[in-house]
């Protein structure tokens, strides 16, 4: 779950809270008996309504995090049987579909070379992957 999702859920949890807190406070004091019923209603209503508006802010906020990378899947390797070390790496980042994209980074002594692969629902998109993409891929799932 996406942190801004749980922020949104924690200040909704604050808010009813605070909703109930104000409630034992007014009941306390009496101030709750001396309201009139439908100043009881209306302010029954507006907590309703308050709790509704919070609801649609968490479910937009779960749509849109669905949006963002969520899977992180690293793997490193050692390409080359003649130069040492596992210096090279695929890392992939995800959203909650499972789409975003593949990097890879192939290290040698003389150079380093960088691949990016888009990835669609988990899968490839115009590329064949590499056994350690796929490897990183099912590390982000």
């Amino acid at each position: 779950m996406d942190l801004g999702v749980i922020g949104v859920i924690m200040a909704g949890a604050a808010l009813a809270a605070a909703i109930a807190a104000a409630a034992v406070s007014w009941s306390g004091r009496g101030l709750w008996k001396r309201l009139s019923r439908e100043a009881k209603l209306d302010r029954l209503e507006d907590s309703q309504k308050s709790l509704r508006e919070i609801k649609e802010i968490l479910e937009s906020q779960g749509a849109a995090a669905q949006k963002h990378f969520q899977k992180v899947g690293i793997v490193r390797f050692n390409p080359f049987a003649d130069s040492g070390g596992d210096q090279s790496f695929s890392l992939s980042l995800l959203d909650g579909h499972g789409s975003g994209f593949v990097i890879s980074s192939l290290h040698t002594r003389q150079e380093t070379r960088i691949y990016l692969k888009p990835v669609l629902g988990g899968k490839a998109v115009g590329f064949v992957l590499s056994k350690e993409e796929e490897q990183a891929i099912k590390v982000a799932k």
